[in-house]
Protein backbone atom coordinates (compact mmCIF):
# COMPACT_ATOMS: atom_id res chain seq x y z
CA UNK A 1 0.00 0.00 0.00
CA UNK A 2 1.27 3.42 -0.86
CA UNK A 3 2.17 5.14 2.41
CA UNK A 4 1.81 8.61 0.91
CA UNK A 5 -1.84 7.87 0.06
CA UNK A 6 -2.47 6.68 3.60
CA UNK A 7 -0.69 9.69 5.08
CA UNK A 8 -2.70 12.04 2.87
CA UNK A 9 -5.94 10.30 3.85
CA UNK A 10 -5.05 10.52 7.52
CA UNK A 11 -4.39 14.24 7.14
CA UNK A 12 -7.78 14.70 5.51
CA UNK A 13 -9.41 12.66 8.24
CA UNK A 14 -7.73 14.64 11.02
CA UNK A 15 -8.68 17.91 9.35
CA UNK A 16 -12.29 16.81 9.08
CA UNK A 17 -12.26 15.65 12.71
CA UNK A 18 -10.93 18.97 13.97
CA UNK A 19 -13.42 20.89 11.85
CA UNK A 20 -16.35 18.75 12.94
CA UNK A 21 -15.46 18.91 16.62
CA UNK A 22 -14.92 22.66 16.73
CA UNK A 23 -17.81 24.38 18.47
CA UNK A 24 -20.32 21.57 17.95
CA UNK A 25 -22.81 23.02 20.41
CA UNK A 26 -23.11 26.37 18.67
CA UNK A 27 -23.64 24.92 15.21
CA UNK A 28 -27.09 24.28 13.78
CA UNK A 29 -28.22 20.66 13.76
CA UNK A 30 -28.10 20.43 9.95
CA UNK A 31 -24.43 21.48 9.92
CA UNK A 32 -23.58 18.98 12.66
CA UNK A 33 -25.29 16.23 10.67
CA UNK A 34 -23.35 17.17 7.54
CA UNK A 35 -20.09 17.22 9.52
CA UNK A 36 -20.89 13.82 10.98
CA UNK A 37 -21.44 12.38 7.52
CA UNK A 38 -18.22 13.99 6.27
CA UNK A 39 -16.31 12.30 9.10
CA UNK A 40 -17.91 8.99 8.15
CA UNK A 41 -16.87 9.52 4.52
CA UNK A 42 -13.27 10.16 5.55
CA UNK A 43 -13.17 7.16 7.87
CA UNK A 44 -14.67 4.93 5.16
CA UNK A 45 -12.05 6.05 2.67
CA UNK A 46 -9.24 5.39 5.12
CA UNK A 47 -10.67 1.97 6.01
CA UNK A 48 -10.88 1.04 2.35
CA UNK A 49 -7.33 2.24 1.70
CA UNK A 50 -6.10 0.14 4.61
CA UNK A 51 -7.57 -2.99 3.03
CA UNK A 52 -10.85 -3.40 4.90
CA UNK A 53 -12.59 -4.79 1.81
CA UNK A 54 -10.38 -7.85 2.13
CA UNK A 55 -9.84 -8.10 5.89
CA UNK A 56 -13.02 -6.64 7.45
CA UNK A 57 -15.79 -6.77 4.83
CA UNK A 58 -18.65 -7.15 7.31
CA UNK A 59 -17.69 -4.11 9.38
CA UNK A 60 -17.05 -2.10 6.22
CA UNK A 61 -20.41 -3.06 4.74
CA UNK A 62 -22.15 -2.07 7.99
CA UNK A 63 -20.42 1.31 7.90
CA UNK A 64 -21.47 1.86 4.28
CA UNK A 65 -25.07 0.93 5.07
CA UNK A 66 -25.22 3.39 7.95
CA UNK A 67 -23.59 6.09 5.82
CA UNK A 68 -26.20 5.50 3.11
CA UNK A 69 -28.96 5.71 5.71
CA UNK A 70 -27.45 8.96 7.01
CA UNK A 71 -27.45 10.40 3.49
CA UNK A 72 -31.13 9.49 3.10
CA UNK A 73 -31.94 11.07 6.46
CA UNK A 74 -30.24 14.33 5.40
CA UNK A 75 -32.34 14.47 2.24
CA UNK A 76 -35.47 13.86 4.34
CA UNK A 77 -34.43 16.73 6.66
CA UNK A 78 -34.09 14.29 9.59
CA UNK A 79 -30.93 15.97 10.81
CA UNK A 80 -30.70 14.40 14.27
CA UNK A 81 -31.10 10.92 12.79
CA UNK A 82 -28.55 11.76 10.10
CA UNK A 83 -26.07 12.97 12.71
CA UNK A 84 -26.44 9.79 14.77
CA UNK A 85 -26.19 7.51 11.75
CA UNK A 86 -23.16 9.44 10.54
CA UNK A 87 -21.50 8.98 13.92
CA UNK A 88 -22.31 5.26 13.85
CA UNK A 89 -20.97 4.92 10.32
CA UNK A 90 -17.80 6.71 11.42
CA UNK A 91 -17.37 4.34 14.38
CA UNK A 92 -18.03 1.28 12.22
CA UNK A 93 -15.51 2.45 9.62
CA UNK A 94 -12.90 2.95 12.35
CA UNK A 95 -13.74 -0.54 13.63
CA UNK A 96 -13.22 -1.94 10.11
CA UNK A 97 -9.86 -0.19 9.91
CA UNK A 98 -8.81 -1.54 13.32
CA UNK A 99 -9.97 -5.06 12.43
CA UNK A 100 -7.96 -4.81 9.23
CA UNK A 101 -4.83 -3.82 11.12
CA UNK A 102 -5.34 -6.70 13.56
CA UNK A 103 -5.81 -9.19 10.71
CA UNK A 104 -2.70 -7.91 8.94
CA UNK A 105 -0.68 -8.16 12.16
CA UNK A 106 -1.92 -11.71 12.75
CA UNK A 107 -1.03 -12.64 9.20
CA UNK A 108 2.45 -11.16 9.61
CA UNK A 109 2.88 -12.99 12.92
CA UNK A 110 1.94 -16.30 11.30
CA UNK A 111 4.49 -15.67 8.52
CA UNK A 112 7.22 -14.90 11.03
CA UNK A 113 6.35 -17.98 13.07
CA UNK A 114 6.62 -20.10 9.93
CA UNK A 115 10.08 -18.64 9.30
CA UNK A 116 11.12 -19.47 12.85
CA UNK A 117 9.92 -23.05 12.47
CA UNK A 118 11.96 -23.42 9.28
CA UNK A 119 15.10 -21.87 10.75
CA UNK A 120 14.93 -23.44 14.18
CA UNK A 121 16.28 -26.89 13.16
CA UNK A 122 18.98 -25.30 11.02
CA UNK A 123 20.23 -23.16 13.89
CA UNK A 124 19.66 -25.49 16.84
CA UNK A 125 21.17 -28.68 15.39
CA UNK A 126 24.68 -27.22 14.93
CA UNK A 127 24.51 -25.62 18.39
CA UNK A 128 23.38 -28.88 19.95
CA UNK A 129 26.10 -30.83 18.13
CA UNK A 130 28.67 -28.28 19.21
CA UNK A 131 27.60 -28.58 22.84
CA UNK A 132 27.51 -32.37 22.66
CA UNK A 133 31.05 -32.40 21.21
CA UNK A 134 32.37 -30.25 24.06
CA UNK A 135 30.98 -32.56 26.74
CA UNK A 136 32.83 -35.64 25.45
CA UNK A 137 36.33 -36.32 26.89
Amino acid sequence: MNTKVIQFSLCLFLGATVTACASQASRPLAERAIASIALADSALEIAELSGAREYAPVQLRTAHEKKTAADKAIYASKYRQAQLLGAEAHADARLAQAATEVAKAQQKLAQEQDKIEVLQPVVLVPVKESLMGEEQP
